[in-house]
């Protein structure tokens, strides 16, 4: 009886925190901070390095949530 091999999970993008920055257009000391309050995923830590889950910022952005660095409505 043989099993067939179970499918690898795809490989997870993981982004520091300078291309995380770069997304809505704020400071690396931004996202730090932002993760740091709870309003942003705080990644996961690969020896001394932090790095963000690409698909989770996607999936927050797209669930409408707007970039936490952009200008604010002037009203």
């Amino acid at each position: 009886m043989s099993t067939a091999p179970a499918p690898a999970a795809p490989a997870r993008r993981l982004l520091d925190v300078r291309e995380v920055a770069r997304l809505p257009g704020c400071s690396p000391r931004t996202v730090v901070r932002l993760a740091d309050a709870g309003l942003a995923p705080p990644g996961v830590k690969l020896g001394g390095l932090r790095r963000r889950d690409a698909a989770e910022l996607d999936a927050l952005i797209a669930g409408g949530c707007r970039p936490p660095c952009a200008p604010a409505d002037k009203r």
